[in-house]
């Protein structure tokens, strides 16, 4: 198996006999569980006949396709300090109609490379993201040791009042298979020139 480690054909059924005529066939099922990446199994038979003995090995190969996807959203009201916060009791604050940005950042740790099509809205309100976003999301994502397994982009936006929530979702296909990752983030927007007036009252004395 796998680096040439050993396993045993005892779990094999039916089980190896111990002898087979000439001119006879032995044949078994082995079950096993596919996990990520390629695989190579080589079975070896020893036949021996007195002093003869002749041994013949062949191999078999899998690869076994792993899709999976991280993603992360983060809003910025200068493009330095990002924040990433997913409760709305942690968002941060930003005065309204000041410029901010928004951060998609993806990854892909699948073992293969995928298709990606993302989706993006704000406050449940679908964003043209492919074409708002800088640079444009490209249509694949490579394997994670290569330099076009991520992809980042900044999507510019105004600061309104209220609280406000945008959620990003990324899907990578490989095939008929495909997986999705969910992220958000939000921010508070405060009106500092607001002002609140309270009635005076003078009383003579």
């Amino acid at each position: 198996m796998d680096g040439g480690l050993p396993r045993s054909l005892a779990a094999c059924d039916p089980p190896p006999p111990p002898t087979l005529e000439g001119g006879g066939t032995y044949a078994c099922t082995l079950t096993d569980v596919a996990t990520p990446g390629a695989h190579r199994n080589v079975v070896t038979a020893t036949l021996t006949h007195g002093d003869l003995e002749l041994t013949l090995a062949d191999p078999a190969h899998y690869f076994a396709v792993l899709r999976a996807v991280t993603v992360d959203k983060a809003v910025s009201s200068d493009g330095t300090t990002w924040f990433n916060a997913s409760l709305p009791a942690d968002y941060p604050r930003f005065d309204i109609d000041t410029p901010l940005w928004w951060r998609v950042a993806v990854t892909n740790t699948s073992n293969v490379t995928v298709s990606l099509y993302l989706t993006d809205t704000l406050d449940g309100t679908p964003l043209p993201l492919p074409t708002r976003c800088e640079p444009p999301p490209p249509p694949q994502l490579t394997t994670p040791e290569t330099s076009g397994a991520s992809y980042t982009c900044l999507l510019t936006d105004t600061a309104a009042e209220g609280e406000h929530q945008n959620v990003v979702t990324a899907t990578v296909t490989y095939g008929a298979g495909s997986v999705t990752a969910s992220t958000r983030a939000g921010y508070v927007g405060r009106d500092l020139n607001h002002r609140i007036y309270l009635p005076l009252v003078l009383r003579k004395p």
